[in-house]
């Protein structure tokens, strides 16, 4: 019997949110991603939330999972033990592991095994043939930073979710970032010994990376990444530094939300009904966060923000009224701001890093 098509499948397994996009091997730039995930319903996304519960004898992932249930988040952060970590939601994972009897690298594999069964499914319904009789390969992507321990445990991860080790490969976060993003500009934006700057910013972590390309014969510092362009067709990458990163992803945005709605309760909010909390924390993550560009420049508007909170009695001192919690446009930059700041220190020591080599820098923003 002939072999199916030869697909190479990405899987994205982020901290907070994962990702599935796939091509015909040797047709890269024309890949096609998955944004229809189970349990979203009519939600249409190019991200899963990278969460799994185990209840009894059934087992939930992704928007299958309510968001105050008790369910493993974060745990990408778990595998790399030298990477420390303050992330409440992984914090807590921690903890679950020891009741649950497990580790993270067997949470991740479940997890990876039904993004992979998912991507199975999707490929099958395309073409009308078993995943079986398709040529899969598979690529996972893993942070610039993460050590030897770390990949070599997402590699087990992978094989445990039932990948053949001889079917995925491991390619860092920013490095497929930067192959991505100088494709898409790369028919008049870039030529062989440009500089480049590319901030990596994430659910959990901002990474900053260079592309450096002039050899000039100086000596670069080991506290980033740097990547050297050897041709432009095919685009080939070549790493010349080591990684440097920092927790300071949009998931801080969804716990600093939290304490915020924390602190304004008080007391309240211990006995606040779970769904009034889903629904808050959905609308945050689905209309204000993402839509939120700063603080308008006319100090004479100021635009708040009205988040549903389902079944909480009147309060103006919050203020909730009417069923919905108000938030300022100070309260969103307040929110924010210490989180921009993190991420502005760490491309500011990248460009102060090059700037003293010499080099001239642009910023390609992937997000």
């Amino acid at each position: 019997m002939a072999r199916g098509p030869s697909i190479v499948v990405g899987l994205d397994f982020g901290t907070t949110f994962s990702g599935i996009a796939w091509a015909f091997e040797g047709s890269v730039d024309e890949l096609e991603v998955i944004s229809a995930w189970p349990g979203g319903g009519n939600r249409t996304s190019v991200k899963v939330p990278s969460v799994i519960s185990y209840d009894g004898q059934r087992t939930y992932w992704g928007y299958q999972v309510r968001p105050f249930t008790e369910a493993f988040r974060g745990v990408k952060l778990l595998l790399d033990e030298n990477q420390e970590t303050k992330y409440t939601p992984s914090l807590a994972s921690k903890a679950l592991l020891v009741k649950h009897k497990t580790n993270a690298v067997q949470v991740m594999a479940d997890y990876l095994k039904y993004l992979v069964e998912y991507a199975k499914s999707v490929l099958q319904r395309r073409f009308g043939i078993p995943a079986k009789d398709m040529d899969l390969r598979f690529t996972l992507t893993v942070p610039a930073v993460w050590s030897d321990t770390a990949k070599d445990r997402t590699m087990n991860a992978a094989i445990k979710a039932n990948i053949r080790p001889q079917d995925v490969t491991l390619v860092s976060e920013p490095e497929a970032a930067a192959l991505y993003t100088l494709r898409s500009i790369q028919g008049n934006s870039i030529s062989k010994n440009d500089v480049f700057i590319v901030c990596d910013a994430g659910g959990g972590t901002v990474v900053g990376l260079l592309l450096i390309c002039h050899n000039n014969g100086a000596k670069y510092k080991q506290d980033l990444i740097s990547y050297q362009i050897k041709t432009l067709e095919p685009l080939v990458l070549v790493e010349v530094t080591e990684g440097t990163g920092r927790i300071c992803g949009s998931m801080l945005l969804d716990q600093r939300f939290e304490e915020l709605l924390r602190d304004r309760m008080g007391v309240n909010y211990a006995t606040l009904p779970s769904k009034s909390k889903e629904a808050a924390l959905s609308y945050w993550q689905d209309r204000v966060k993402p839509n939120y560009t700063g603080k308008l420049d006319n100090d004479y508007v100021d635009i708040d923000y009205f988040i549903p909170l389902p079944g909480v009695a009147d309060d103006l001192t919050i203020p909730i009224e009417d069923g919905f919690f108000q938030l300022s446009s100070d309260d969103v930059e307040d929110i924010f701001e210490p989180i921009i700041h993190d991420v502005e220190d760490l491309i500011a020591e990248q460009v102060a890093s090059i700037t003293k080599l010499g080099f001239v820098t642009e910023v390609i923003l992937d997000t």
